[in-house]
């Protein structure tokens, strides 16, 4: 036992003096320990051969020989040498590129340990840490126009709905269930709240107006015109005895037995309702700027004469509501003017075929009707005599324009020669007696609203059958809307003298207007357009020219005095002003026709409620009725005034560059058949129309064919306008500080763009409206058409991240942009 013992402990001091070596620097210490190991008879070496040895050692040592003898302990042996040699060789070297002592490594160890465990502390921590939402991190606008416009948008939007897949109902949702169809109108929409915003700003003007003496001045005129309509009790006494006292001068109705087939003479009759009254059986009569010739001016002579809202009306069974509805209105008025019941019904039938015929001979050509070249036929007087010999065409020119210089040699403006000549086949193939009927009941229709109580209820019921109207408009909402007719330039200047805001307004609306216009200036000068094309249509962008409301000069005084200056008013005769109001517009009519000027091509707009676009000026106008608040504020913030106005200021300019305004050059005059432009301008649309067509169609987007084809371009022009005015507001909100809306922090301004667009299409329609704007509007259906747009813009889909399997919206399957 005690001789194991000492065989043990010198084992036990040179495995101390082994590892007190391996972490010494020397590097001889392997070869000094070696020869302790031979010399205490170290079990590793000894010889292989000797198995026995090898038992008996390990037997001392407590432990199992390895299974492999001696050549694997042999080998371990040699991997912890290399192992302790490189551990020695990365000291030395840290120690040399350091200079620190094996103690400074140790400690250098531990430091960078511990950074380690603080920087693994501070990121557990920085995940951990509750961050500051988004909304939080940039402030919000508080001021009164951006409360304002948060106190519009929010009530109209229903936050529930999915974005991605029905933003209609996002948008407007709020709006539709809380908004209740006005009893007066067929449909509810912005344009639609600008015009009421507009009959009770003219009725405020008015009451506002001091009383004025002088007759003759504007401001007398526009309160005695409209007290006059408000006089009800002289409207009630009066009752149908003014528009009688009309048709017994013009020879009586055969439908009341009041008409002498024999003396009465049509040609006179026809005249007369054209020049003194105002009324346009047949054919229309008006005065337009001459498009190959800008400076000039030129009559026009166009198919009128339905009582149907379209031509197509007359094809419909005749047991249609719109059939039925109008024949009964017809029979209505007749016994009520006194027909006796038989008569009336008569009437009522012969009418409508009459007007069926009518609406035979009328073009379904959609060229014609929105083409300028094809409609561009400039035929003399004298031709046309020859051709519709029927119609009393010079006398109706020289009673209409007395100092117009009306002879054969005139050169009018006839988009359809041959509709003139089947009209006058017609006039020579009607008897008297049904010709009598057709121009009076064009007289009478025309002068139904400004009758008795018992007249305008007829009327009342008959719009509610057609629009889904269920009453009229009250009284004063009448008398604005006349007044409007008659003098809306006055009305239009007062009201804009009353805004104190005018020269900031003029600057926001300039500044988006440039900035939308190089937008697409740009992406036209970028595109793959033909030269010729892309050429014409950039000269046009460089110099098209705004106007903002009226120009000063025509709001002062004496301007508008002069231009009023024929408008006779009388005290307490409405039905007689109205007279006097077709007449004053006659005369206007001939002073453009003989002193055609450059404003006379745009200053109607100015009384609308449209940004439009004028060819012959090539020039946007933007009314002082779409820059009123709630809809616009200078101060808006930037996605709503892009959103809105901004979308709207697009929409003009892209019409400027597609057909049918591309076709006009920057002059204002109309391009020849011939020019290159002309043809490339509708190649280069009928990709993305055709393309549309079929979307909305698989889509069921619309009901009818013809509808999806009909409204296909004015669809390219939306897309257009709100790609290019979304692209001009990102390039200027990366300019300024990002704010967010109150109320709205979680919105960001990329989506308040897409937002404030929507909601200016938010619109309640009654059924029968629904049904005649599927037949004559240019545009598909508020929420159709929102679906279309944005599923045609890839930036809405990244905007509100909307992907092609979740969403119905998204813009992977988009048509061919025209630019």
């Amino acid at each position: 036992m005690a001789k194991d013992d000492k065989k043990k402990k010198p084992n036990g001091d040179a495995a101390a003096l082994a590892m007190s070596d391996a972490m010494a620097p020397d590097s001889n210490a392997n070869a000094e320990r070696q020869p302790l190991k031979d010399k205490e008879g170290d079990p590793e070496d000894v010889p292989a051969s000797d198995p026995h040895k090898e038992k008996l050692l390990a037997a001392e040592e407590g432990t199992a020989a390895p299974p492999n003898g001696p050549a694997k302990g042999l080998k371990k042996a040699g991997t912890m040498d290399r192992l302790q040699r490189r551990r020695q060789e990365l000291e030395e070297h840290l120690r040399s590129r350091t200079g620190l002592s094996r103690q400074g490594l140790l400690w250098a160890m531990a430091a960078v340990m511990l950074l380690l465990l603080l920087a693994v502390i501070t990121l557990s921590l920085a995940v951990a840490w509750p961050r500051i939402p988004h909304r939080l991190q940039y402030p919000a606008c508080t001021t009164t126009p951006c409360l304002l416009s948060s106190a519009q948008m929010l009530p109209r939007m229903n936050p529930t709905m999915d974005r991605c897949t029905d933003f209609w109902s996002y948008s407007c949702g709020g709006w539709l269930d809380s908004t209740p169809l006005p009893p007066s109108v067929g449909h509810w929409d912005e344009q639609e709240q600008m015009r009421a915003q507009s009959r009770d700003r003219t009725r405020r003007l008015i009451s506002m107006l001091n009383h004025p003496t002088n007759f003759k001045s504007v401001p007398w005129k526009l309160k005695y015109f409209y007290e006059s309509c408000m006089a009800l009790d002289n409207i009630e006494a009066d009752r149908e005895r003014p528009l009688t006292k009309i048709i017994s001068e013009l020879g009586g109705w055969h439908v009341k037995r009041e008409f002498s087939m024999l003396s009465w003479d049509y040609k006179r009759v026809l005249t007369l309702l054209h020049s003194k009254y105002g009324v346009e059986p047949f054919f229309s009569i008006s005065v337009v700027t001459d498009v190959r010739r800008p400076q000039q001016s030129i009559i026009k002579l166009g198919p009128s004469g339905l009582g149907l809202p379209d031509r197509s009306y007359y094809y419909r069974p005749v047991n249609s509501p719109v059939v039925l509805a109008y024949k009964r209105y017809l029979k209505d008025v007749a016994q009520l003017l006194g027909a006796i019941n038989t008569d009336a019904s008569s009437f009522s039938d012969e009418m409508f075929y009459f007007e069926r015929r009518i609406a035979e001979i009328m073009s379904e050509n959609t060229s014609l009707k929105i083409d300028p070249i094809a409609s561009y036929h400039r035929i003399t007087l004298a031709d046309l005599k020859v051709s519709a010999p029927s119609i009393p065409l010079h006398d109706i020119l020289l009673a209409k324009f007395p100092h117009g210089n009306i002879d054969d040699s005139m050169a009018l403006l006839v988009p359809s020669k041959m509709y003139l000549s089947k009209i006058s086949s017609i006039i020579a193939t009607t008897d008297r007696g049904a010709l009598n009927n057709y121009v009076m009941w064009r007289l009478v229709s025309s002068y139904m609203p400004y009758l008795s109580q018992h007249y305008r209820d007829i009327l009342s019921l008959h719009q509610k059958e057609m629009a889904g109207v269920n009453k009229a408009f009250d009284r004063w909402e009448m008398c604005s809307a006349s007044l409007q007719k008659f003098m809306g330039f006055a009305l239009t200047s007062l009201s804009q003298r009353s805004n104190n805001n005018n020269d900031n307004v003029k600057t926001v609306v300039s500044e988006i207007f440039e900035e939308v216009r190089a937008t697409i200036q740009k992406n036209i000068e970028e595109s793959w357009s033909p030269t010729e094309l892309r050429t014409h249509v950039v000269d046009k962008l460089t110099g098209l020219s705004l106007q903002v409301g009226l120009p000063e000069a025509f709001s002062m005084d004496n301007y508008l005095e002069d231009l009023y200056n024929h408008l006779n008013v009388q005290k307490n005769d409405f039905f007689q002003n109205i007279l006097y109001g077709v007449t004053y517009l006659q005369e206007e009519q001939e002073r453009r026709l003989n002193n055609p000027s450059e404003e006379h091509r745009w200053i109607d707009t100015v009384t609308g409620y449209n940004v439009e676009y004028i060819p012959t000026a090539n020039k946007i106008v933007l009314p002082p009725s779409v820059l009123s608040p709630p809809f616009f504020d200078p101060a808006y913030p930037l996605p709503v005034l892009f959103g809105r106005i901004g979308v709207h200021i697009a929409r003009a300019i892209v019409s400027a560059t597609l057909p049918w305004n591309n076709l006009y050059a920057a002059n204002g005059s109309l391009l020849g058949p011939l020019d290159p432009a002309v043809n490339q301008s509708l190649l280069m649309t009928d990709q993305a129309t055709t393309c549309l067509y079929k979307f909305v169609m698989s889509k069921k987007l619309a009901d009818l064919p013809v509808t999806a084809n009909r409204t296909s371009l004015d669809t390219v022009q939306w897309i257009a306008s709100v790609q290019q005015a979304y692209e001009a507001f990102v390039r200027v909100e990366e300019t300024v500080q990002h704010t967010h809306q109150p109320a709205m922090e979680n919105i960001e301004p990329r989506e308040l763009f897409f937002l404030n667009f929507a909601q200016s299409l938010c619109t309640k329609r009654s059924p029968e409206q629904a049904d005649l704007d599927e037949v004559i509007s240019p545009s598909l259906s508020s929420e159709s058409l929102l679906q279309v747009v944005i599923s045609q813009l890839q930036e809405f889909s990244d905007v509100f991240k909307c992907d092609g399997d979740s969403s119905p919206l998204y813009g992977h399957q988009a048509c061919p942009s025209v630019f």
